[in-house]
């Protein structure tokens, strides 16, 4: 079994490109480690606590922030990002999800109740085109799921009597 020391606690991670991605919780930053050689390729200076997602050809990774108020869109050739905050006075995130061109967020805590809620960002128009309040408590997501056909969208829902939220 091969290993990369991480010199802190590794968070979220996914494989794109050939590389791992790894969200560097107390250093803030993700690490980009070669899946053939398990060698470290670079170091990205933002990242760290939150999730992250991939596209489906492996071109972009996204990272979303649950100590920041936004989200990255990372090129994995090139490593160039663009930052995009969350809408609502959104903060936290911990789960994120891509299906066929959007990039759907479980934002923490926000909007005018406060609460958590699902947005939506369009990945072609570079714009939120929707969100979705979630249960009215203490509650937030932790993971999304798709149907195959995209119709339905199941939440996994921490601190909450309903654990799983069907949209």
């Amino acid at each position: 079994a091969k290993e990369v020391a991480l010199n802190t606690s590794g968070g979220d991670l996914v494989l794109a490109n050939g590389k791992i991605f790894v969200g560097q919780v107390f250093q803030d930053s993700i690490l980009v480690v070669d899946q053939a050689t398990m060698a470290s390729v670079k170091k990205l200076p933002f990242g760290g606590e939150g999730c992250m997602a991939v596209s489906p050809n492996g071109n972009t990774v996204y990272f979303a922030s649950n100590k920041k108020n936004e989200f990255y869109i990372i090129d994995t050739k090139t490593y160039e990002h663009r930052t995009v905050a969350y809408p609502l006075d959104g903060r936290g995130c911990l789960a994120l999800a891509v299906y066929e061109n959007r990039l759907y967020i479980g934002i923490s805590r926000g909007g005018k109740a406060n609460l958590s809620f699902l947005a939506v960002y369009d990945l072609a128009k570079k714009d939120y085109v929707g969100t979705v309040s979630l249960p009215a408590d203490i509650s937030f997501s932790t993971s999304f799921a798709f149907t195959p056909n995209g119709k339905r969208l199941y939440i996994a829902r921490a601190q909450s009597e309903a654990a799983v939220q069907v949209v």
